[in-house]
Protein backbone atom coordinates (compact mmCIF):
# COMPACT_ATOMS: atom_id res chain seq x y z
CA UNK A 1 0.00 0.00 0.00
CA UNK A 2 2.69 2.92 0.80
CA UNK A 3 4.50 1.52 -2.45
CA UNK A 4 0.92 2.51 -4.27
CA UNK A 5 0.91 5.86 -2.27
CA UNK A 6 4.69 7.00 -2.78
CA UNK A 7 4.14 6.25 -6.64
CA UNK A 8 0.56 8.17 -6.86
CA UNK A 9 2.60 11.07 -4.65
CA UNK A 10 4.86 10.98 -7.09
CA UNK A 11 2.94 11.14 -10.33
CA UNK A 12 1.09 14.24 -8.62
CA UNK A 13 4.38 15.95 -8.07
CA UNK A 14 5.17 15.28 -11.81
CA UNK A 15 2.04 16.44 -13.60
CA UNK A 16 1.57 19.09 -10.73
CA UNK A 17 4.96 20.32 -12.29
CA UNK A 18 4.49 19.52 -15.47
CA UNK A 19 8.10 18.29 -15.98
CA UNK A 20 9.97 15.21 -14.45
CA UNK A 21 11.11 15.61 -11.22
CA UNK A 22 15.32 15.26 -11.84
CA UNK A 23 16.58 11.79 -10.69
CA UNK A 24 13.38 10.49 -10.47
CA UNK A 25 12.56 6.89 -10.58
CA UNK A 26 8.87 5.17 -10.75
CA UNK A 27 8.63 1.23 -10.30
CA UNK A 28 5.41 0.41 -12.33
CA UNK A 29 4.15 -2.81 -11.56
CA UNK A 30 0.87 -4.56 -13.54
CA UNK A 31 -1.76 -3.64 -11.15
CA UNK A 32 -0.83 0.13 -11.01
CA UNK A 33 0.21 0.60 -14.49
CA UNK A 34 -2.35 2.24 -15.47
CA UNK A 35 -3.87 4.29 -12.78
CA UNK A 36 -0.23 5.69 -12.83
CA UNK A 37 0.08 6.01 -16.43
CA UNK A 38 -3.38 8.23 -16.16
CA UNK A 39 -1.58 10.80 -14.34
CA UNK A 40 1.82 11.10 -16.10
CA UNK A 41 1.51 14.60 -18.46
CA UNK A 42 0.75 14.48 -21.78
CA UNK A 43 4.10 15.92 -22.57
CA UNK A 44 6.13 13.13 -20.46
CA UNK A 45 8.30 10.95 -22.16
CA UNK A 46 6.21 7.52 -20.90
CA UNK A 47 3.44 9.77 -23.57
CA UNK A 48 5.91 10.54 -26.03
CA UNK A 49 6.54 6.80 -26.34
CA UNK A 50 3.09 5.65 -26.27
CA UNK A 51 2.41 7.57 -28.91
CA UNK A 52 4.75 6.57 -31.17
CA UNK A 53 4.20 3.20 -30.22
CA UNK A 54 0.08 3.55 -31.57
CA UNK A 55 1.57 5.33 -34.21
CA UNK A 56 3.99 2.51 -35.32
CA UNK A 57 1.04 -0.58 -34.57
CA UNK A 58 -0.42 1.32 -37.33
CA UNK A 59 2.23 1.68 -39.69
CA UNK A 60 4.40 -1.59 -38.81
CA UNK A 61 2.59 -3.24 -42.15
CA UNK A 62 3.64 -0.46 -44.47
CA UNK A 63 7.13 -0.93 -42.78
CA UNK A 64 7.18 -4.45 -43.57
CA UNK A 65 6.74 -3.56 -47.32
CA UNK A 66 10.05 -1.74 -47.39
CA UNK A 67 12.54 -3.69 -49.30
CA UNK A 68 15.78 -3.15 -46.87
CA UNK A 69 18.30 -5.74 -48.89
CA UNK A 70 18.55 -6.72 -52.40
CA UNK A 71 19.54 -9.75 -53.39
CA UNK A 72 22.00 -9.38 -56.14
CA UNK A 73 24.54 -6.63 -57.99
CA UNK A 74 26.77 -5.69 -60.58
CA UNK A 75 29.84 -6.76 -58.69
CA UNK A 76 28.17 -9.93 -56.69
CA UNK A 77 24.89 -11.08 -58.30
CA UNK A 78 23.90 -13.55 -55.63
CA UNK A 79 24.62 -11.69 -52.17
CA UNK A 80 22.36 -10.02 -50.12
CA UNK A 81 23.35 -6.09 -49.79
CA UNK A 82 21.53 -3.37 -48.51
CA UNK A 83 18.81 -1.38 -50.51
CA UNK A 84 19.66 1.99 -50.42
CA UNK A 85 16.29 3.53 -52.14
CA UNK A 86 14.28 0.83 -49.12
CA UNK A 87 16.18 1.99 -46.37
CA UNK A 88 16.01 5.96 -47.33
CA UNK A 89 12.17 4.99 -47.59
CA UNK A 90 12.17 2.78 -43.79
CA UNK A 91 14.15 5.95 -42.28
CA UNK A 92 11.69 8.51 -43.81
CA UNK A 93 8.44 6.35 -42.31
CA UNK A 94 10.02 6.37 -39.16
CA UNK A 95 11.18 10.08 -39.14
CA UNK A 96 7.35 10.95 -40.51
CA UNK A 97 6.28 9.39 -36.45
CA UNK A 98 7.45 13.14 -35.54
CA UNK A 99 8.69 11.51 -32.26
CA UNK A 100 12.25 10.74 -32.74
CA UNK A 101 15.40 12.34 -32.43
CA UNK A 102 18.09 12.87 -34.49
CA UNK A 103 20.26 11.17 -32.76
CA UNK A 104 18.05 8.13 -32.91
CA UNK A 105 17.73 8.67 -37.08
CA UNK A 106 21.80 8.92 -37.38
CA UNK A 107 22.06 5.34 -35.73
CA UNK A 108 19.71 3.84 -38.20
CA UNK A 109 21.84 5.48 -40.60
CA UNK A 110 24.81 3.65 -38.88
CA UNK A 111 23.39 0.34 -38.81
CA UNK A 112 22.58 0.36 -41.89
CA UNK A 113 25.92 0.73 -43.09
CA UNK A 114 27.42 -1.74 -40.50
CA UNK A 115 25.24 -4.38 -42.07
CA UNK A 116 25.71 -3.69 -45.63
CA UNK A 117 29.56 -3.64 -44.43
CA UNK A 118 28.83 -7.22 -43.13
CA UNK A 119 27.26 -7.96 -46.13
CA UNK A 120 29.99 -7.16 -48.09
CA UNK A 121 32.31 -8.76 -45.66
CA UNK A 122 30.08 -12.25 -45.52
CA UNK A 123 28.24 -12.53 -48.97
CA UNK A 124 25.58 -15.07 -48.76
CA UNK A 125 22.04 -15.24 -50.25
CA UNK A 126 20.80 -18.21 -48.39
CA UNK A 127 18.42 -18.21 -45.62
CA UNK A 128 17.58 -14.86 -44.00
CA UNK A 129 19.77 -11.76 -44.35
CA UNK A 130 21.52 -11.48 -41.31
CA UNK A 131 20.73 -8.22 -39.46
CA UNK A 132 17.19 -7.20 -41.38
CA UNK A 133 15.51 -10.36 -40.89
CA UNK A 134 14.03 -8.65 -37.80
CA UNK A 135 11.39 -5.75 -37.34
CA UNK A 136 14.30 -2.89 -36.50
CA UNK A 137 11.82 -1.52 -33.89
CA UNK A 138 10.07 -3.85 -31.89
CA UNK A 139 13.33 -6.11 -32.01
CA UNK A 140 10.70 -8.71 -33.02
CA UNK A 141 9.46 -10.97 -35.85
CA UNK A 142 6.28 -11.84 -37.44
CA UNK A 143 4.48 -8.43 -35.61
CA UNK A 144 2.67 -7.27 -38.72
CA UNK A 145 -0.55 -8.67 -38.29
CA UNK A 146 0.01 -8.88 -34.20
CA UNK A 147 1.94 -5.51 -32.91
CA UNK A 148 0.02 -4.98 -29.83
CA UNK A 149 1.04 -1.83 -27.97
CA UNK A 150 -2.17 -1.95 -25.71
CA UNK A 151 -1.04 -5.32 -24.53
CA UNK A 152 2.25 -4.40 -23.50
CA UNK A 153 3.21 -2.93 -20.12
CA UNK A 154 5.59 0.18 -18.48
CA UNK A 155 7.46 -1.98 -15.96
CA UNK A 156 10.37 1.40 -15.49
CA UNK A 157 10.15 5.15 -15.72
CA UNK A 158 13.35 7.06 -14.84
CA UNK A 159 14.10 10.13 -15.67
CA UNK A 160 17.33 12.47 -14.87
CA UNK A 161 17.69 16.23 -15.62
CA UNK A 162 17.40 15.83 -19.35
CA UNK A 163 17.74 12.10 -19.75
CA UNK A 164 14.69 10.05 -19.15
CA UNK A 165 14.34 5.70 -19.71
CA UNK A 166 11.00 3.93 -20.10
CA UNK A 167 10.99 0.11 -19.98
CA UNK A 168 7.87 -1.79 -21.49
CA UNK A 169 7.32 -5.71 -21.29
CA UNK A 170 5.97 -6.77 -24.57
CA UNK A 171 3.22 -9.73 -24.01
CA UNK A 172 5.33 -12.00 -25.20
CA UNK A 173 7.97 -11.59 -22.90
CA UNK A 174 10.42 -9.66 -24.55
CA UNK A 175 11.75 -5.81 -22.59
CA UNK A 176 12.54 -3.21 -24.54
CA UNK A 177 13.88 0.11 -23.00
CA UNK A 178 13.65 3.69 -24.92
CA UNK A 179 15.91 6.07 -24.33
CA UNK A 180 14.88 9.99 -24.31
CA UNK A 181 16.07 13.25 -24.23
CA UNK A 182 14.32 16.67 -23.60
CA UNK A 183 14.83 19.45 -26.11
CA UNK A 184 13.36 22.68 -25.57
CA UNK A 185 10.65 21.45 -23.48
CA UNK A 186 10.00 18.44 -25.97
CA UNK A 187 11.01 14.48 -25.36
CA UNK A 188 12.40 12.29 -28.11
CA UNK A 189 13.19 9.24 -28.47
CA UNK A 190 17.55 8.82 -28.95
CA UNK A 191 17.71 4.85 -28.85
CA UNK A 192 15.87 1.80 -28.30
CA UNK A 193 17.24 -1.27 -27.01
CA UNK A 194 16.20 -4.78 -26.74
CA UNK A 195 17.02 -6.29 -23.03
Amino acid sequence: MSKLISIAMLAVAISSCNVVNRNSTMDVTAAHHKDVQATVPDSSAVQRVKYFLHWYSKTIAQAAQISLYTCGSAANPKTYRVNPAGKEQYISLLQSSGQLSEIYLDSMHRYFKKVDDWLIERPSSEGPCEGLDFDLVTGGQDYENGFAPDRSEITRFTANNNNADVTIKWHDGRVQQYHLSQKNGQWWIDHIANL
